[in-house]
């Protein structure tokens, strides 16, 4: 077994089973919690895939200029966790901007981690 390969494969099923979890669960909420209407919520959501675009491209060239990659992925976790806490504080339909913000946010850290365990995995490849 090479060093680190577990480590990263166990991170990148938390982070892919947290982000579908709340790829799913986002709309359902927004639906029959908060009482947006389905076209609202989805557009609601779809600042998840903005986020995704723009965390992937950020933390990726992070990683580039840092010597280290892994404090990149543990930043990517950890605002990813943080984004996704403040994001269940929201109880009412009057804080739509926060909303999509807390969104496009969790999907920033947490599509850039899961872009950094790639880029890690393959650096362990190339050793």
């Amino acid at each position: 077994m090479i060093k680190g390969v577990m480590q990263f494969a166990v991170s990148y099923f938390f982070i892919k089973f947290a982000y579908y979890g709340i790829y799913y669960w986002v709309p359902t909420y927004l639906e029959d919690e908060l009482g947006y209407t389905q076209i609202e919520a989805g557009d609601i959501t779809s600042w998840g895939s903005t986020g995704g675009i723009i965390g992937s491209i950020i933390l990726g060239l992070l990683s580039d200029v840092l010597t280290k990659r892994s404090p990149v992925h543990l930043l990517g976790c950890i605002g990813g966790a943080l984004s996704l806490s403040l994001l269940t504080t929201i109880r009412d339909k009057d804080h739509t901007a926060g909303l999509s913000t807390l969104i496009a946010s969790f999907n920033i850290f947490e599509n850039g981690a899961t872009v950094v365990i790639g880029i890690i995995l393959c650096d362990i490849g190339k050793d």
